[in-house]
């Protein structure tokens, strides 16, 4: 059963203060006032059933700009650099807060409007889309996030604009233990436009015991291809919570690409509504997990309407005492008569002691359909690995080039800027697992 907030120490006193305009004001309101309704999912419920919850639940949390580090400025300038891709436009927060000296927003394109929210509360697209969809139901903590967040990226990519640089949003978390970062992202991207969005979750050392409560809202309209990424690589003793909300209109695609690092708990959760006909969503996973490191990914796909095609590959590689779990949901409405989805989640265990729950699902009422899902856990080929320990490699080499190979089908979906570092956080996680 929930946990009622009201009672749950963890929120007492988190009423948030009333940022924004009017119209912002009253779904702030109305947010909370579900968040504190609804409570905290338990272990009985089913979305929720995977997760450990009590990290977040059984102790208070302030602002993440009210218990900055030491040395926040250094640190956040430092993680900033690393984490910076090349012939990027680039906005970074810091504990939910726009540092415009580490961003890069000069040159960017006409047609595409990139910047924080607080500068545009009143633009008719962000009124239209922000916070307008309620899915506290799956993901309650959303609505945490919108009655809290300071600020937040707006990407809208106009009419008819084609983007030729990648976007990238960097969300760092500076503040110590107690301290929460509300991250709020919208993206819309216009009829027949074309963008690709990278957002990256980042804590600096001093980010140990802190939580990440992030939201992003995806809206493709007509026509429009939109490629968005998300790289979490949160401090390895933080916690991380995570909603994404994909609404695909007619004619549209979507592709989104998650992966899942650090953090000793993270959650994300993933709504995928195909809208109108002809609607294209594709979803892909990678997470890694080692030492005692808890991960969890739940996935819906919603299929509103008919003609409309999803495609998901999740993938899993945890080692030494590492849980994950993947839960993938795919729903055919009544009349989505000649959808297509396939669904796939594999997973790889390195260790005796690691474990993997995968629950692939699909509903369906309707029937001229083609839908298809599968899962697979497993450990590394002997075979394979004595084939290349013979041609002189080492044993620790041979399973690197292994887990690469096993992770690559996902990585290689991943846009061209993002890919080089994905092969060096993976190189990174599996040397020092080793």
């Amino acid at each position: 059963m929930p946990t009622t907030l009201k009672t749950t120490t963890a929120f007492a006193g988190q009423v948030p203060d009333p940022l924004g305009p009017a119209w912002l004001r009253k779904r702030r309101e109305e947010a909370w006032a579900r968040f504190v309704e609804r409570g905290a999912p338990g272990p009985k419920d089913e979305v929720w059933r995977t997760t450990d919850l009590r990290p977040v639940t059984s102790r208070p949390w302030m602002p993440a700009h009210a218990v900055s580090g030491p040395s926040r400025t250094t640190e956040a300038e430092a993680t900033a650099a690393q984490a910076t891709l090349p012939r990027t436009h680039r906005l970074v927060f810091v504990d939910g807060r726009l540092e415009a000296g580490l961003s890069d927003v000069d040159d960017v394109p006409k047609g595409l409007t990139l910047c924080a929210m607080s500068e545009m509360w009143d633009d008719p697209v962000l009124v239209r889309h922000l916070a307008a969809v309620e899915d506290g139901a799956r993901h309650p903590f959303s609505d945490w996030n919108t009655a809290a967040f300071e600020d937040g990226a707006f990407v809208h990519v106009a009419n008819g604009t084609a983007v030729e640089r990648p976007i990238h949003l960097v969300f760092l978390s500076t503040a110590g233990p107690g301290a929460v970062h509300h991250a709020r992202t919208l993206v819309v991207a216009g009829p027949t436009s074309q963008a690709t969005v990278i957002e990256q979750s980042v804590g600096t050392p001093d980010a140990a015991g802190a939580l990440t409560n992030a939201v992003t809202e995806i809206v493709a309209e007509d026509g429009a291809v939109l490629h968005h990424a998300r790289l979490q690589q949160e401090h390895a003793e933080a916690l991380h919570l995570a909603a994404l909300r994909l609404h695909a209109g007619r004619d549209s695609t979507i592709s989104s690409l998650n992966v899942q690092v650090g953090a000793a708990m993270a959650r994300t959760t993933v709504d995928a509504l195909l809208a109108e006909e002809g609607a294209t969503i594709g979803l892909d996973g990678l997470f890694l997990a080692k030492s005692s490191q808890r991960t969890d990914t739940y996935t819906r796909i919603d299929h509103a309407v008919p003609h409309g095609t999803s495609r998901e590959l999740y993938k899993g590689v945890l080692d030494g005492e590492a849980r994950g779990a993947f839960t993938g949901n795919v729903l055919v409405r009544p009349g989505a008569q000649q959808t297509a989805s396939e669904q796939e989640n594999r997973n790889l265990l390195l260790s005796r002691k690691a474990l993997v729950d995968s629950t692939p699902q699909l509903e369906i009422h309707a029937d001229d359909v083609k839908c298809s899902h599968g899962s697979t856990v497993g450990q590394l080929d002997e075979n394979a690995l004595f084939f290349l320990r013979s041609r002189g490699l080492d044993a620790e080499q041979a399973r690197l080039m292994l887990v690469q190979g096993f992770a690559r089908e996902v990585t290689e979906r991943a846009p061209a800027v993002l890919r080089g570092r994905l092969e060096e956080t993976l190189a990174a996680w599996f040397g020092e697992g080793a």
